[in-house]
């Protein structure tokens, strides 16, 4: 679903069955790339999985498939539910296999006003690699955020720490299982390139394999895999040690095909 709400395009991931509105799916598996309202023209460049991870929400579009385009913009409540189409989709089968798909790095953007985030990553010759930026940031904050690959704390997650200390960013590997800090791995698989702190923005670039190599501490991440992005700096004690996060961290599924460089 796309929306425009108070001139902002909002992208969503949803599900419809009947005639009643859309809802969102547990599992957002749409990933937004960009965004842009301006001279009465809107754009937009978002991205999805062929398959399905989260049946029957998530429809599998490999081969030739239904797909339906909606026209224009239709009408929406004041909460942004949304009405009936005022004009009848269009429908179409769409076979994927005629497509040339061009590879490029991914990304994951976050913006609620106060914190703005993006992590852009790709992988080359087996290598992942990663540019972290985060805005907002006063002077003199301390604080931890970070990439999670793994379903949850229960099952475990191997973890990319970011640690803002004396504006000074440590990057390190470390792994977390159930309701304790994360601690750091015997073997430390994240190279850091450069980091940077300056005028309120925190900029980071780093890498990692995408094999494992480090059971159960490292997580492969070949072919799609479950990822968690923490969102801000969160608190931690004097000895750097992670506290909880204060905002519940983004899931994403993750084909890393599709991020090729």
């Amino acid at each position: 679903m796309i929306r425009v709400l108070n001139n902002r395009i909002l992208i969503t991931d949803e599900y419809v069955r009947g005639y009643q509105p859309p809802y969102p799916d547990r599992v957002n598996n749409v990933y937004v790339y960009g965004t842009r309202l301006t001279n009465g023209v809107m754009v937009a460049a978002f991205s999805r999985p062929i398959y399905s991870y989260e049946q029957p929400y998530d429809a599998n579009l490999v081969g030739c498939t239904p797909w339906k385009f909606m026209v224009g913009l239709n009408r929406m409540d004041i909460n942004g539910h949304a009405h009936h189409h005022s004009v009848t989709p269009i429908h179409q089968v769409v076979c994927l296999n005629n497509l040339v798909v061009y590879s490029a790095p991914c990304s994951f953007t976050y913006d609620n006003h106060r914190v703005k985030q993006r992590v852009t990553y790709g992988v080359k010759n087996g290598t992942l690699s990663f540019r972290f930026v985060l805005t907002g940031i006063k002077s003199g904050t301390t604080g931890w955020t970070g990439i999670g690959f793994g379903s949850s704390m229960h099952s475990g997650i191997d973890t990319i720490m970011l640690r803002l200390w004396n504006d000074q960013i440590f990057i390190t590997d470390e792994y977390v299982k159930g309701h304790k800090s994360p601690s750091p791995d015997k073997v430390n698989n994240v190279r850091v390139y450069s980091t940077r702190v300056a005028d309120g923005v925190m900029v980071a670039a780093f890498s990692r394999s995408v094999h494992s190599y480090e059971q159960p501490y490292d997580a492969s991440l070949v072919k799609c895999s479950p990822w968690k992005f923490i969102i801000g700096l969160n608190r931690m004690s004097r000895n750097r040690h992670a506290r909880h996060h204060s905002v519940t961290p983004i899931h994403r599924i993750v084909c890393l095909d599709n991020c090729m460089v």
